[in-house]
C-alpha cells in the first residue's frame, strides 16, 4: 500500500508479504516488497499484523513524512541487508506498544539529516537476525549514495576494493611496493604514493561518470611546488579527461577537457602545506565547481562551468597519478558520487 496523501490510517489489517525468507542482499530488485509506504504526514498504523516483506513492513520516507505505528504485530521481515519492521528516511515516527519478532532490524533509519524516531513500550522477541533497533551513521549511508568508495583499509596486498553497495570498481595497485605503501591513514590504513609511477588502476566502468557529481578524499602532500595529479578519469592520455591535481602553486585544481578544449579549469585560492592531512571535496551541481577544505567552502579562481565526466568515452580511472604527473604523499578514504554533495 502506498499512501497518496496525508492523514491515512491502516487499522485492524493482516498484511502478508511475498518474501519472509532471509535470502541474500537484494538492493537492486525493482519490485522489492514493502507493506505500507508513505511520503506524507499523519500516517497511522495500528492493530495490524504485517509480515513477509523483503524491504520493510512500514516505510516512512521523505521530508514531509511522519507516522505513528502502534499496537501492531510486525514479524518475519528478514531479507539480508534489509528486512526492517519500520524504516525511516528524512522522516519522523512514533513507534509504541508493538510486538516485534524475527525481523533483521525491527526499527531502522538511514541517518540522513531529519531522520528520527521515538520507540517506547515495545516488546521485542528473541528471533531477530540482527540487532533490534538501528540508526545508520554517515559512513554507512555513504555506501548507498556513492558511485565508488575506496577506504584503503585492506592494509596489505595489491587490491583496493570498492565498498559501495551497487558497484564494483575495485582497483589494482600498479608499480607500488605493497610491503611499504600501506601506512596509517585518517581511518585505519591509507596508501602512500612515491611521486614517480605509483598509482591505482580502477577500471573503466560507467558508474563513475555523471553529469554532476563529487570527489572526496583525505590528502597529505609530502612534496610541494610541483604539479601532481591525484585523479585521472580519461578517454585518452591528453585530449579527453577529468584531472584533479595538486598544482605547482600547491592549490587543489581540476581540469576537464573535451577534444583538447578546456571545458573547466579551476583552482582553490588557498594553498596546502606539506605534511598536513587535509580533507578535500570537489562538487559539481551542473552550474559550476565548488571546493571544500576540511568541510569549509573555499574561494576558487579560473574558468568555471557546468562540465563533469559524462562526456568521456571512459578508458580508465587512475588514482595517485595521471598521464602528466604523479603524486607524492598519502591518500585515504576516497569517494566518488554521482551528485553534488550538500554543504552539511
Amino acid at each position: 500500500f502506498m499512501t497518496a496523501g496525508a492523514d491515512v490510517r491502516f487499522s485492524g489489517l493482516r498484511i502478508l508479504g511475498p518474501d519472509p525468507d532471509v535470502g541474500d542482499h537484494d538492493y537492486q530488485n525493482p519490485v522489492l516488497s514493502r507493506g505500507i509506504q508513505t511520503g506524507s504526514a499523519g500516517l497511522e498504523v495500528d492493530n495490524c499484523e504485517i509480515s513477509g516483506f523483503g524491504h520493510a513492513a512500514v516505510v516512512v520516507y521523505g521530508e514531509e513524512a511522519a507516522a505513528h505505528v502502534h499496537h501492531c504485530h510486525i514479524h518475519h521481515n528478514t531479507r539480508a541487508g534489509l528486512g526492517y519492521g519500520v524504516v525511516l528516511n528524512q522522516s519522523t515516527c512514533l513507534i509504541e506498544a508493538n510486538l516485534f519478532d524475527a525481523n533483521r532490524h525491527s526499527i531502522a533509519g538511514t541517518g540522513r539529516p531529519g531522520t528520527s524516531y521515538e520507540a517506547r513500550y515495545n516488546l521485542v522477541l528473541a528471533h531477530a537476525t540482527g540487532h533490534y533497533f538501528d540508526m545508520h551513521g554517515a559512513a554507512d549511508f555513504d555506501k548507498y549514495i556513492s558511485s565508488a568508495i575506496w577506504r584503503f583499509n585492506e592494509g596489505s596486498g595489491d587490491q583496493a576494493r570498492d565498498t559501495s553497495v551497487f558497484n564494483s570498481n575495485h582497483c589494482t595497485l600498479e608499480s607500488m611496493n605493497t610491503a611499504a605503501c600501506w601506512v596509517p591513514g585518517q581511518i585505519e590504513t591509507g596508501l602512500l604514493f612515491d611521486g614517480l609511477d605509483d598509482h591505482l588502476s580502477c577500471g573503466n566502468d560507467a558508474s563513475v561518470q555523471s553529469a554532476a557529481g563529487s570527489i572526496e578524499f583525505w590528502l597529505r602532500a609530502d612534496r610541494l611546488d610541483q604539479d601532481q595529479e591525484l585523479f585521472d578519469l580519461f578517454e585518452d592520455d591528453s585530449q579527453n579527461y577529468l584531472s584533479v591535481r595538486l598544482t605547482a602553486s600547491n592549490q587543489i585544481g581540476i581540469v576537464i577537457e573535451d577534444n583538447d578544449l578546456a571545458l573547466l579549469d579551476v583552482v582553490s585560492d588557498p594553498a596546502l602545506s606539506a605534511g598536513v592531512l587535509r580533507h578535500v571535496t570537489i562538487t559539481q551541481d551542473g552550474t559550476g565547481v565548488q571546493m571544500y577544505l576540511d568541510g569549509q567552502a573555499v574561494s576558487t579562481s579560473g574558468g568555471n562551468a557546468g562540465a563533469w565526466s559524462n562526456h568521456l568515452a571512459l578508458a580508465g580511472l587512475w588514482i595517485g597519478a595521471g598521464h602528466r604527473s604523479a603524486f607524492q604523499g598519502l591518500l585515504d578514504e576516497v569517494r566518488i558520487y554521482s551528485r553534488a554533495l550538500e554543504p552539511d
